[in-house]
């Protein structure tokens, strides 16, 4: 296996590990205060994705606010392939609730797969740094985002290009 393909796998499990190992008591009432962990499933346009992508983000503490992370899974169809690939990044929320500065740096793999054999199947990684305002209400409710997020090459030929994103969906 590739070291890229291992650290990357790496970064994806231990988080999970982490969000299933939580213990609850057997018929226990939960209730949504400031003291719970923040977590969404939402999609995004344009962003880490890069165009399109379903994301899972989550505090690392049981707060609204602070460091937390977001793991995401993103296809788009062009022309005679498509593009897939995996959103990786850890975020910081700095405000009060509802309304908060986002700001932080991720990492995406893309993979391009062609039905063609003039292009054929083309990958890469991008480094993408963020910021911008999140929506998050402190109970559960509708979640949404815009971002600026440049994409930073990390391969030899490298690049830069400014991108933005938008994301919606439900925070629990």
């Amino acid at each position: 296996m590739q070291p890229k393909l291992k650290l990357l796998l790496l970064v994806l499990l231990v988080p999970a590990v982490n969000i299933f190992s939580q213990n609850v008591t057997p018929g226990a009432v939960e209730t949504t205060n400031n003291n719970s962990r923040a977590q969404a499933i939402y999609m995004e346009l344009g962003g880490n994705g890069p165009f399109c992508s379903v994301n899972y983000d989550f505090r690392f503490t049981r707060s609204q606010k602070g460091l937390g992370m977001r793991l995401g899974l993103g296809y788009f169809r062009v022309f005679s392939g498509g593009i897939f690939s995996i959103p990786v990044s850890i975020n910081h929320l700095a405000g009060k609730a509802p309304n908060y500065f986002e700001s932080g740096i991720g990492f995406t793999y893309a993979n391009y797969a062609s039905n063609t054999d003039f292009i054929g199947n083309v990958s890469g990684s991008v480094l993408v740094p963020s910021i911008g305002y999140r929506y998050q209400p402190e109970i559960s409710g509708f979640f949404g985002r815009i971002v600026v997020s440049p994409l930073v090459g990390l391969e030899k030929d490298g690049g830069y290009l400014f991108w933005a994103g938008i994301g919606f969906g439900y925070k629990f």
